[in-house]
């Protein structure tokens, strides 16, 4: 009987040890959902700081345009749009129509993002440049990069009007 009692006591230990485990590992599992949970809230907000900030400079070139006013003033700028540097140009029909679509709703401005190196510039230049020549189109051309960039574009090109 005694045996019997022994093995009895020695298996409630076992369990009590095994379930002193089992709670040690929850309490990991638990710490560590917690701690994944941080981060990911931690990673949302500075994404979402990060995509605020991009609408906000975007919003601030977009109202530093529009704050250029109607200039009346006829000015052939070709000088100020980029030279034709790419010899193998391949030709975005869509992507020109679309461009010509937004000015035909009577937009005055038309801002093209994208990736580095996705061709931005070329596309605006090649289309500034087929205005310019083929419909003697105006074209005003601005580096967009940043607020201060667009506001320099703009001094220089009323400088240039001046003289």
């Amino acid at each position: 009987m005694v045996s019997k009692l022994d093995e009895i006591s020695s298996s409630i230990s076992e369990v009590k040890r095994q379930n002193k485990n089992l709670e040690h590992g929850q309490e990991i599992h638990i710490n560590l959902s917690k701690n994944i949970e941080n981060k990911t809230d931690i990673l949302t907000q500075e994404q979402l700081r990060s995509q605020n900030k991009y609408l906000t400079t975007i919003s601030e070139i977009r109202k530093g345009i529009s704050d250029l006013g109607e200039d009346k003033t006829l000015i052939r700028l070709s000088s100020s749009i980029p030279n034709e540097s790419i010899k193998h140009f391949i030709q975005k029909e869509t992507l020109f129509k679309d461009i010509e679509e937004i000015f035909s709703k009577s937009n005055k401005y038309v801002i093209i993002s994208g990736y580095a190196g996705s061709g931005k510039t070329t596309l605006a230049s090649k289309y500034s440049h087929e205005q310019r020549d083929e419909n003697n189109k105006t074209v005003r051309w601005f580096n967009a990069e940043s607020k201060d960039l667009v506001w320099n574009d703009y001094k220089n090109m009323q400088q240039k009007s001046l003289k």
